[in-house]
């Protein structure tokens, strides 16, 4: 169920209205926009590894934040919105991982649930479609990995098989480590705001719930509420005591999940 709340403080205004001025408005040419984007990825473990396994999907993912990014400049905001006074959401459904390892299948599964197109995979159950997602992409029915040597599909296939399904808003993954927890969070509710849900590729030990196990697993992130600071947290995992909706959790963990250990991303709306 795909849904969206603003509460407390939303004004609307018109297009002529004053708003701040956005680097890629004042500076709207396409090749500029690329420069900025290959800065920011050219020395991103993620990205090189896009690089090695598959440059070609390295350079459609380049291509895909930038028409996004020419897109958002091109279209002025019409709305005055402010995160510290707002909830938002895109719900997702809950899913419980089929296997010990496929967690990154059952989260993008949640995920697929939350955009309104679980009903495009293969499968008439979860587990069903959690066994095409796992698989290699191939016809007639395919999954995230692009590279048959990968054990778990990684991040950047992740991305690439959400975006294909995606004609707008599409999404990108961002280094945890660089990130500040304003950031963080401003990112998460952009993302929620335009009904993407957000997906983290975690070290769990960040989470009360967790007790200190520091598992490496995917989750998905689904609500925020800015006032309280607090997020929803959707966990696949299939041991009971961690699996299932948690709501309230401080979005500083969420943040630490994917900021305080190397290597770990959150894949949230472009913007």
């Amino acid at each position: 169920m795909r849904k969206k709340l603003i509460a407390l403080i939303m004004a609307v205004v018109s297009i002529t209205t004053s708003i701040p001025v956005n680097i890629y408005a004042t500076d709207n040419t396409e090749e500029l926009i690329r420069q900025q984007v290959l800065s920011e990825y050219q020395n991103d473990y993620m990205y090189q590894l896009m690089v090695n396994n598959n440059p070609e999907a390295a350079d459609e993912y380049i291509d895909t934040i930038v028409e996004q990014k020419m897109i958002n400049a091109s279209t002025p905001s019409t709305y005055a919105y402010n995160y510290n006074h707002s909830i938002l959401y895109c719900y997702v459904t809950h899913v419980t991982q089929s296997t010990p390892t496929n967690c990154s299948a059952a989260t993008v599964l949640q995920t697929m649930y939350g955009l309104g197109l679980a009903n495009t995979i293969y499968g008439s159950g979860v587990d069903a479609k959690q066994s095409t997602l796992y698989n290699m992409q191939t016809d007639p029915h395919p999954g995230i990995r692009l590279e048959e040597s990968d054990s778990e599909p990684l991040v950047y296939e992740i991305v690439d098989y959400l975006n294909d399904h995606l004609s707008s808003n599409k999404y990108d993954y961002k280094l945890g480590s660089t990130y500040t927890l304003a950031a963080f969070s401003s990112k998460v509710g952009n993302s929620l705001y335009y009904d993407r849900p957000v997906i983290l590729h975690a070290k769990t030990g960040s989470f009360d719930y967790y007790d200190g196990e520091n598992l490496g697993h995917y989750l998905s992130l689904d609500y925020y509420n800015a006032i309280s600071g607090t997020v929803r947290i959707v966990d696949c995992n299939y041991m009971v005591e961690f699996g299932g909706e948690h709501p309230n959790i401080p979005i500083e963990q969420a943040w630490r999940s994917v900021h305080d250990s190397s290597n770990r991303y959150f894949i949230s709306a472009i913007n």
